[in-house]
C-alpha cells in the first residue's frame, strides 16, 4: 500500500467521509488515493481557502475531523486563512499538503534558501503557530505514528488544526509490511493538565466577588459540559454573557441572560 493510500484509509477507518480539495501536480498520488478510496467523497472547491473553510465548518458541525487536501506552494499558502479560522475557533481539522520531493525539501532547509524544487516552499514556519501539530513525512515506516499523533491532537484537549506535509516521492512509496510504530499518548507529553489550582483561584474570586458575571463560551461545549453549566447557573443565579460561538448555551429568555459583550 502506498503512503498516500495509507493516509486516507487511516482517515476513512475513523469516520472521515468527505475530503475538500483542489488537485495539483505535487499532490498527484494523494489525489489518486482519495479517488481510489470508495468510502470517501471528494468535493473540489474553486479555491484552497474555501477547502480550508469547508474542513473547518465540517469539524465544527459534526465533531468529526474535517479534512482538506492541497498541493504545494500556492496551494498550501492559500489554505492558511481557513486554518487560522479553525485555530481560533477550535475546530478539529487536518490539512494534507503535497510537497516537492524529499531531497528538495531537505536541501532547501539545510541551505536556508527561499525556494527550491517545483513549487517548493517551506510551509512550516508559516503555519506552525496556528496548528497543534505539523510534520513533513520523511519515512514511510513512520506514517502510522504521524497520522496517529495528528489525529489524536486534532480531536483531543482543545481541538484544532493539524498539518501533514507529504513530499511527492514519499506519497508513492510503499508502506513497509509488518508492525509499524504507533503513537501512544500515555508515553508522550500530550495528556491534559490538571487545573486544580486554577479551579481553586476561580472559586476564591467568586466567593469574594460582590457582582459576579459569567462569560460563557465555546469551551463549555467542547468539554461536553453544557448540562453542568446549566446546573451551575441555576444554582448560583449569576448573570451570564455569551461569546459569539456560545450564544446558544443559554436561552435568550432566561432571566439571567444579559446578552453578548462588544
Amino acid at each position: 500500500m502506498r503512503v498516500a493510500d495509507f493516509i486516507f484509509k487511516f482517515l476513512s477507518d475513523r469516520g472521515t467521509e468527505t475530503v475538500y480539495m483542489i488537485s495539483g501536480g505535487q499532490a498527484m498520488f494523494l489525489v489518486d488515493a482519495v479517488y481510489q478510496n470508495k468510502k470517501l467523497k471528494a468535493i473540489c472547491t474553486h479555491h484552497e481557502q474555501a477547502a480550508g473553510m469547508s474542513a473547518d465548518a465540517y469539524g465544527r458541525l459534526t465533531g468529526k475531523l474535517g479534512v482538506a487536501l492541497v498541493t504545494a506552494g500556492p496551494g498550501a499558502v492559500n489554505i492558511t486563512n481557513g486554518v487560522v479560522g479553525g485555530w481560533t475557533d477550535s475546530a478539529p481539522m487536518m490539512v494534507i499538503s503535497g510537497q516537492s520531493g524529499l531531497s528538495y525539501v531537505q536541501y532547501q532547509q539545510e541551505h536556508s534558501i527561499r525556494q527550491f524544487g517545483i513549487q517548493g516552499i517551506n510551509i512550516k514556519p508559516l503555519v506552525e503557530k496556528v496548528t497543534k501539530y505539523f510534520v513533513t513525512v520523511d519515512d514511510p515506516a513512520k506514517i502510522l505514528y504521524y497520522m496517529g499523533k495528528a489525529y489524536y491532537l486534532a480531536m483531543n484537549g482543545r481541538p484544532g488544526p493539524v498539518w501533514i506535509d507529504v513530499p511527492l516521492d514519499i506519497q508513492k512509496m510503499e508502506v513497509p509490511t509488518g508492525l509499524l510504530e504507533e503513537f501512544r499518548p500515555s508515553l508522550e507529553k500530550t495528556t491534559l493538565p490538571v487545573l486544580k489550582e486554577e479551579i481553586r483561584q476561580v472559586l476564591e474570586m467568586l466567593v469574594k466577588s460582590s457582582r459576579p458575571v459569567i462569560l460563557a463560551g465555546q469551551g463549555i461545549r467542547l468539554a461536553g459540559a453544557v448540562n453542568e453549566f446549566t446546573e451551575v447557573v441555576k444554582r448560583l443565579k449569576i448573570p451570564v454573557l455569551t461569546s459569539r460561538l456560545g450564544i446558544d448555551l443559554i436561552n435568550s429568555d432566561n432571566l439571567l441572560y444579559v446578552g453578548r459583550p462588544g
